[in-house]
């Protein structure tokens, strides 16, 4: 490699949470992800697990939910309205965020008691390894529903976490994870990204595929969902001279602090070749580079015949 800049460390840039949540806030500005999800959320997740979760023996008890990587929380609070409003009964959610100001904006969202009547949280600023380690975790505690929208790229040993949410679903309950396309945009140029590197391309659909297949458990339904991610802000100025969200968007997309300034400006060029190829993005009639950016969608429900 060329320069210390090129290291895995200066990659890794989640550990400065104001500046993580700074990049997060750019994406979702400049995506239609969010709401593409949530528009899922509210349309078609109240028929997901039906009939399953309805004739859940347990049914006449609280539904637990069990949420992990939940961001800011927009799309769980959803998920746990539509929930509550379909099941009509008491639900007991455990949240598991590794981030202290995501979560605080999560528990902020919250503070009016009519949006979440009838919800019980349970806490967890942790990542999963570390909450599947603890002894809420270790317990036999099994959930009825398992939210897991866009986290896995965190996980340190992917298969076996997905695993440890499988072997938590109750008879009837249903799992939920959510996922880059391969085919997309994000996919090919973080495999682009990753060989410049040395590091693994970031995980997506097809990768989760291939692990649920080697722990064999089944997957109900695969569902796509078309999203993009508006990066003409990266292209708006020299790079030497960006700011604002064109900024904090490349971050974000190399998962580097600080990517103008802390790498070479060889590897800058290509980096912005790519994004704004026809193999990663498209441009609408007005000129806007849309970095294609589709996810998909993995239901697993358990049957009795699945309890191992």
């Amino acid at each position: 490699m060329s320069s210390a800049a090129e290291s895995t460390e200066d990659i890794k840039f989640e550990s400065n949470s104001e500046h993580y949540a700074a990049t997060i806030d750019a994406y979702s500005r400049a995506s239609n992800r969010q709401d593409v999800l949530i528009d899922f959320v509210r349309n078609e997740l109240p028929a997901v697990g039906q009939p399953a979760m309805g004739n859940n023996t347990q049914n006449h008890g609280a539904l637990r939910v069990l949420s992990v990587g939940v961001g800011d929380g927009d799309i769980d609070i959803n998920i746990l309205t539509k929930l509550r409003q379909r099941e009509q009964r008491q639900i007991q959610a455990v949240i598991v965020e590794p981030d202290p100001k995501l979560m605080g904006r999560y528990k902020a969202k919250i503070k009016e008691p009519e949006k979440v009547q009838g919800i019980d949280f349970e806490w967890r600023q942790e990542t999963l390894e570390e909450f599947q380690k603890s002894p809420t975790g270790q317990k036999d505690d099994k959930f009825h529903f398992i939210n897991f929208f866009n986290t896995v790229y965190y996980l340190e040993d992917k298969e076996k976490s997905l695993r440890y949410l499988y072997d938590k679903l109750d008879v009837g309950g249903v799992l939920v994870i959510t996922v880059m396309s391969g085919e997309g945009g994000f996919a090919r140029f973080w495999r682009y990204h990753g060989q410049h590197h040395d590091l693994d391309p970031l995980c997506d659909s097809d990768d989760v595929m291939k692990y649920l297949e080697n722990q064999r458990i089944p997957v109900s339904e695969i569902l796509d969902k078309k999203c993009y991610l508006n990066i003409t802000s990266c292209f708006a100025s020299p790079l030497q001279e960006l700011s604002g969200d064109g900024n904090l968007l490349l971050d974000f997309l190399t998962h580097t602090l600080d990517f103008t300034k802390n790498s070479t400006v060889e590897y800058q060029d290509g980096v912005m070749k790519r994004l704004g190829s026809d193999y990663c993005s498209t441009r609408d009639a007005s000129g806007q580079v849309l970095l294609k950016a589709d996810n998909v969608v993995f239901i697993i429900r358990r049957t009795n015949d699945q309890i191992m």
